[in-house]
């Protein structure tokens, strides 16, 4: 069950219950079911992590960062705390961010 007790029968009331999330300063939210099958025991290293094009934020870099559109955008950079990133919003449906 989710959080407002309504069971999760069906992979469109998950995806339509994450897409209804909202926030007080506007964030909403786009999701979609991807049916694809993937290969699972896949190890991603720490320097595969570290090639990413991303600024990680000063508060927590290792779980809050901000992903960049190119690879030429140091991946290390920090961000002033508090401060979101200014990028365009990218038709990737694999970003992902999280905000401190």
């Amino acid at each position: 069950m989710n959080w407002r007790g309504r069971p999760l029968t069906s992979h469109d009331i998950i995806v339509n219950s994450i897409a209804a999330t909202t926030t007080r300063t506007g964030l909403t939210v786009h999701a979609e079911l991807d049916p694809g099958t993937y290969d699972t025991g896949i190890k991603v290293t720490d320097s595969d992590i570290d090639a990413l094009p991303m600024h990680r934020h000063r508060f927590h870099g290792d779980w809050s960062y901000t992903p960049t559109p190119d690879r030429t955008t140091p991946a290390t950079q920090p961000l002033p705390h508090g401060q979101p990133a200014a990028h365009p919003r990218s038709p990737a449906p694999a970003t992902c961010a999280t905000q401190s």
